[in-house]
């Protein structure tokens, strides 16, 4: 058994629920829709979300989404039609939603399952039909402007049947420190301004 961190699970979790699509998410308000939808009812939450002028929105998850694509996780082109205002997310890496949904797994199949049928009950709906559902939603009428609507309830370690290389190996994988770190090393012994012996050094 090894462990993860809870912001491991996080990005796991954004990375499955783009790789679902069959060719990306279309825009921002459709990101969080669906992702509201897939934790609204499900017993392990790793994203709080609040009711605001957007609607349902989870900062935590809006931010989670851009570590991701400033670690090269994701894809993230402008869109420009009105009706999918935003971006487009994609993941760069289609074949690994596999490996992802068999870490998810081991955390919780309730939760892969909430992803799933959110995907396939609102990920495809037109903009203005899923704006329309979301802003009737009853938990987000009945929630005062600002305030929670669900909070996030995943524990720091999350326990997995994985072993603790693996558990490593996606922890500093997901992590965009660890990578930026290490593109910074690349580019530096690619331009001669580190040797190869500091890089063993710094490793």
């Amino acid at each position: 058994m090894g462990c993860v961190s809870r912001d491991t699970i996080k990005r796991l979790l954004v990375l499955y629920l783009i790789g679902r699509f069959h060719d990306g998410v279309y825009g921002n308000f459709r990101f969080q829709k669906v992702l509201y939808y897939a934790l609204k009812d499900a017993s392990k939450r790793p994203f709080t979300y609040r009711s605001t002028d957007l609607g349902q929105f989870s900062d935590d998850a809006r931010n989670t989404l851009e570590e991701l694509a400033a670690a090269g996780h994701v894809n993230v082109t402008e869109l420009a039609v009105v009706d999918h205002s935003g971006n487009r997310w994609v993941l760069v890496n289609k074949a690994a939603v596999e490996e992802y949904r068999r870490v998810l797994e081991g955390y919780s199949k309730d939760l892969l399952h909430s992803v799933d049928a959110s995907i396939e009950k609102y990920g495809y709906l037109r903009g203005e039909q899923l704006r329309r559902i979301a802003h009737d939603d009853p938990a987000l009428l009945k929630t005062p402007l600002f305030d929670i609507i669900f909070e996030e309830n995943v524990p720091n370690l999350v326990e997995l049947d994985l072993s603790p290389d693996e558990c490593e190996d996606f922890e500093l994988g997901m992590n965009p420190q660890f990578i930026a770190a290490m593109r910074g090393l690349i580019e530096g012994v690619e331009s001669g301004g580190i040797s190869i012996g500091q890089w063993m050094q710094i490793e």
